[in-house]
């Protein structure tokens, strides 16, 4: 494999921004050679046709799709998750590091469900300390929801994931209700 193959996958797999020096490290080689062949790398993908490209972010470099695609991502989520799960989600994710103990003291006793669901995405690890658990989210959280290490993008991904949700329950409820008059209006004219 060459080393712009190996740039490239390395790429693909993180799902965070990494400095040369860090792929320097990981691959056991020159800087130099590294900064070198990303630079090959990132004009190759800029002369291509591709929907991805290489992108300076967060003091690194990330393999991402272009802009003009992520009206695609957009549309595999937000993932089929309950409201409230989402929520207790997006509290660890933007209080991370965070004891459990505390999403519980906000969220509620459900929020252990909640938590248990989200470690079986593989989403949320869990360390013991003490008489509670710290709580972080995983690069696979990262990586599914298309985020950088920026707390204010995943913030905003975050707010709009439950609005959306918030909108979908709201629709669902509208609906169940008109469905109900139906049943009502129909079963007053029998």
């Amino acid at each position: 494999m060459s080393l712009k193959q190996e740039i490239e996958v390395i790429l693909f797999w993180k799902s965070q921004a990494l400095s040369i020096n860090q792929m320097s490290n990981l691959l056991n080689s020159n800087p130099k050679e590294i900064k070198s062949t990303l630079m090959d790398l990132v004009r190759e993908y800029e002369l291509r046709d591709s929907g991805l490209q290489i992108n300076f972010k967060d003091n690194g470099y990330i393999l991402e799709p272009r802009d003009q695609f992520n009206y695609l991502a957009e549309n595999l989520l937000p993932v089929n998750l309950k409201l409230s799960i989402l929520r207790t989600l997006a509290l660890i994710a933007l209080k991370e590091p965070v004891k459990q103990n505390l999403i519980i003291q906000v969220r509620g006793s459900a929020a252990y469900e909640h938590i248990k669901e989200l470690m079986d995405k593989g989403w949320l690890t869990k360390e013991p300390v003490g008489a509670t658990f710290i709580l972080k989210t995983t690069n696979d959280f990262r990586k599914y929801f298309k985020l950088s290490e920026s707390g204010d993008e995943l913030k905003a991904k975050l707010q709009k994931i439950i609005e959306e949700a918030e909108k979908a329950q709201t629709q669902e409820a509208d609906e169940l209700i008109d469905n109900l008059n139906i049943f009502e209006c129909t079963e007053l004219s029998v």
